[in-house]
């Protein structure tokens, strides 16, 4: 059987053009898609407390792992928009 050798290549990095404005700054459909992902985090771990023994453990601890992370980039959004409107 023949080998075949891989080669990598590396391509020029692409202009970045003019400076975006809007970098570093959340509008409201990211704000939107973190708020959902941090609603749908939650549901296991309400109906777990809601009805003891209906999720399993890995199922809550995953949604919960879920829910602080995306708690987290939504607290921080929501801040830096906050900031943004300040000034």
């Amino acid at each position: 059987m023949r080998s075949h050798q891989l080669a990598l290549v590396r391509l020029p990095a692409p202009d970045p053009g003019p400076e975006d404005p809007t970098s570093g700054r959340p509008d409201l459909s990211e704000l939107a898609l973190v708020g959902a992902l941090f609603g749908m985090s939650l549901v296991p771990v309400v109906g777990e407390l809601v009805h003891p023994g209906a999720w399993s453990a890995g199922v809550v601890g995953f949604a919960a792992l879920a829910g602080l992370l995306s708690g987290r980039e939504l607290w921080s959004q929501l801040r830096a928009r906050r900031a943004r409107n300040r000034s």
